[in-house]
């Protein structure tokens, strides 16, 4: 058997030797690669057998899920809500899939956890986020869905929800300002996500009285949704947490989606009422971060699986914006009380063109619409002005997704002239 062996040997090492001597290049090249190999060895560059790399079977298959960036900060899309009445669980599972493919968990065979999304009932409609604020808004049953804003933004860990608010009316709760993320980043060298509110607005709603009695919780329905089911806020600013909450010591999220009867009829909606992440913002700006992780940790001080940040910010982050949203509760004032100058032009219909246009701006096109309308048939008239407004109309339409209509606005002012609105039309015919 040895000799056998070295005969084998003995042969190979002469026709490595032979093809050398005529391909001498060859050699070398073998030899480099050898080299390569073995310095990635070295340098821990080779991957893992795939025996070795396999998940531990009695995990679920999402806890093995983490952010992966090639740059240190990571900006993530703020995607609005929607409508999910009457799609079916399926239909929901595809949506968010999509979503998470364009998540920071991107690429990594999601499947959604069965204990938090598995008992969504096909065919029944879903709790509205005017619903929320059924006390001035009559009970408001029909609109964007509330959990629409977690499944539409996976990579927002935590975010937060009401208890507990006393709003003035003149506040649009419609406009989702307090509702959605401003932006959504992923620091890499930090590990955190960082959520970030533009509170001022709906902060400013709430009667000075009132402020210190608002109760808000913490949402963290994406986070156990992706395995990270633990949490400890490590550090907060002007936030008021109760004892034994979050922030005195390690609690587990158990948020889920269920058929459920909280508005009289069933609706799909967010459970269960966990009081222990309750708090208060006593002023702004404010700021909690927490700790999570897959597995109960054994003290608050171990290091955490990912970090998550909220903040609630004072102002608008955009000079641009911060000047504009002025400028809008300018107008608003002249607007009630009748009064107006030559700073903005001293007829009230042009005040309301001037608002469209800065809603527009601020992206609240459905308020644009509706500040249009209530001045159509005294703004409307032969010529420019008719192009203009009809255009301007569109584009609002066509912003928030009311194609139809922004389709017959278009018409009006190509028929009265208009090139641009020829186009637009001719672009959404095509869709």
């Amino acid at each position: 058997m040895r000799k056998s062996l070295l005969v084998a040997l003995l042969a190979a090492l002469i026709a490595v030797l032979v093809y050398s001597r005529m391909h001498p290049d060859a050699l070398l090249d073998f030899g480099e690669s050898l080299r390569a190999f073995a310095s990635k060895i070295t340098n821990g560059r080779i991957s893992a057998p795939d025996a070795l790399s396999e998940p531990v079977k009695n995990e679920p298959e999402r806890q093995k899920f983490f952010p992966v960036t090639p740059q240190n900060i990571t900006e993530i899309p703020v995607n609005t809500t929607v409508n999910f009445d009457h799609k079916s669980r399926r239909e929901i599972y595809e949506i968010r899939k999509g979503f998470v493919e364009q998540s920071l968990f991107k690429g990594q065979n999601y499947e959604p956890a069965e204990a938090v999304l598995g008992q969504i009932e096909d065919g029944y409609p879903w709790i509205t986020l005017g619903y929320t604020f059924r006390t001035f808004f009559n009970g408001k049953r029909d609109g964007d869905s509330e959990e629409s804003r977690f499944i539409n933004n996976p990579s927002a860990l935590v975010m937060f929800n009401f208890v507990r608010v006393n709003i003035q009316t003149k506040f649009e709760a419609g406009d989702n300002l307090y509702l959605l993320p401003e932006s959504i980043r992923y620091y890499k060298d930090e590990n955190t996500v960082k959520i970030t509110y533009n509170f001022q607005e709906f902060f400013d709603s709430i009667p000075d009285e009132d402020k210190g009695e608002s109760l808000f919780q913490l949402e963290g329905l994406n986070a156990r949704d992706f395995g990270f089911q633990w949490a400890y806020v490590y550090q907060s600013k002007n936030v008021y947490f109760a004892e034994n909450t979050v922030n005195y010591g390690v609690r587990r999220f158990k948020n889920f989606i269920h058929l459920g009867m909280s508005t009289g009829i069933p609706r799909n909606n967010g459970s269960p009422r966990q009081p222990e992440f309750d708090f208060k913002i006593n002023e702004l700006p404010a700021y909690i971060k927490l700790k999570l992780w897959r597995k109960k940790p054994e003290s608050e001080n171990d290091e955490a699986d990912i970090k998550a940040e909220l903040h609630f910010n004072k102002s608008e982050n955009s000079v641009r914006t911060c000047g504009n949203q002025k400028m809008l509760n300018d107008i608003d004032a002249y607007i009630d009380t009748a009064k107006f100058d030559e700073k903005y032009g001293n007829n009230k219909v042009d005040m309301y063109i001037l608002k469209a246009r800065i809603l527009d701006d601020l992206g609240k096109y459905e308020y644009a619409v509706k500040t249009l309308r209530s001045i159509e048939s005294e703004y409307v008239q032969e010529g420019q002005k008719n192009i203009d407004f009809y255009v301007l109309l569109g584009f609002s339409y066509e912003e928030s997704e009311d194609i139809e209509n922004a389709k017959k606005c278009y018409v009006k002012a190509a028929q009265a002239g208009s090139k641009y609105a020829q186009e637009r039309l001719t672009e959404l015919e095509r869709r």
